[in-house]
């Protein structure tokens, strides 16, 4: 049996990264944006901030996750679409981007996901 799952990516078949035994036992991910703190619930595909929660599609969590995961909170467009590329029409990013936005926006959240024009999306606090 083996331990990894391959994607086809770009044409190549590539191995998913198996999940540690620590993010099995706890599907919460909390990140910092400024002096803000979130927490990122895998199981119920939700964002909670101050007690105020918000739910995410499938490919919404994927998303912000991928965004949360990544060095400065910045993440590609490329990334973006081989993440989701097996769900979405290509360019269909901005549809879901636009989408959490207004979920952040509605539940009083003080970030945003802003676009880098040509490379991707960064999540920022909202001053």
């Amino acid at each position: 049996m083996q331990s990894h799952s391959r994607a086809i990516i770009g044409g190549y078949f590539q191995r998913e990264r198996t999940p540690t035994l620590r993010e099995i036992e706890n599907p919460t991910r909390t990140f910092k944006v400024g002096v803000n703190e979130f927490s990122l619930e895998k199981n119920k595909k939700s964002l909670e901030h101050n007690g105020v929660l918000i739910s995410l599609t499938g490919v919404q969590y994927e998303i912000l996750e991928s965004i949360v995961t990544s060095d400065k909170f910045f993440a590609s467009h490329n990334k973006l679409e081989s993440l989701i590329s097996g769900e979405c029409r290509k360019g269909s990013i901005k549809v879901h981007i636009h989408r959490i936005r207004k979920k952040l926006n509605d539940g009083g959240f003080p970030i945003s996901i802003k676009v880098v024009q040509g490379e991707g999306f960064i999540l920022t606090s909202i001053h």
